[in-house]
């Protein structure tokens, strides 16, 4: 059964930004593969990739909100604007565009529009999107019947397929995203845990290829270590 529920949580030729002439932030991240933040349940490749055709079938495109309050209350005044142009440049991180309303520069709460495109830009861990989704939950388990365990010897949380999209809010922290501008590095193509001496020299020639521009933006710290080790025996250069 289908229940909503709410998330807080430059590739290729696609640029991470605030755009101020175009009234937009281009390349928000919305959702990323992985288990939530708070443990509810969690995402992979397909689930963003559904949530991408639902996006795009929105023709005026997903409304944004200024938190989830309007959601919550149904008073108005926390309208941004639309999310629209949804893009995977990976299959572990949706990212769209968010273009701004008008009225959301003289709401009933102030510019809203202006304060989001100043933090972002000041501050761009400082923001985050939350889909407000509806949702199939699926509990994936093994051949024995058995719920399917995680990295940490744990069962993993329920599988969520998006249903629909109902809104893409902007907020402090995103159970299911990184902050609203987040640049894309080795973190983005694979997760803290991998091994990347599993990768042949071509694989990693590729990999440093594609995240060359913003290899340095990796956060943690093991995989940056490890990523470093690799690079050097596969005779790459920063």
């Amino acid at each position: 059964m289908a229940t909503i529920e709410f998330l807080r949580a430059d590739i290729a030729n696609r640029q991470i930004r605030v755009d101020r002439d175009g009234l937009a932030l281009r390349g928000v991240e919305l959702a990323c593969v992985g288990v939530f933040k708070t443990k509810i349940g969690r995402f992979n490749e397909a689930s963003l990739a559904t949530a991408l055709r639902l996006i795009k079938a929105n023709s005026s495109g997903v409304m944004s909100h200024f938190g989830h309050g309007s959601a919550v209350t149904g008073e108005p005044g926390s309208f941004l604007g639309r999310i629209r142009d949804p893009f995977l440049p990976i299959n572990t991180s949706l990212r769209a565009d968010l273009f701004f309303d008008p009225t959301a520069f003289s709401s009933p709460r102030g510019n809203l529009a202006g304060y989001v495109m100043d933090l972002a830009n000041s501050d761009r861990d400082a923001l985050s999107m939350s889909f407000v989704i509806n949702v199939e939950k699926i509990i994936e388990k093994n051949s024995q019947g058995r719920p399917l365990i995680g990295p940490d010897g744990q069962a993993l949380p329920p599988l969520w397929t998006p249903v629909e999209v109902l809104a893409c809010d902007v907020v402090e922290s995103g159970n299911a995203a990184g902050s609203i501008l987040s640049p894309v590095g080795i973190s983005d193509f694979y997760p803290p845990t991998f091994d990347f001496d599993k990768l042949t020299d071509d694989e990693l020639r590729a990999l440093w290829k594609r995240t060359k521009a913003t290899a340095a933006s990796a956060e943690e710290n093991e995989m940056r270590r490890r990523w470093e080790n690799t690079k050097r025996r596969a005779g790459l250069r920063t």
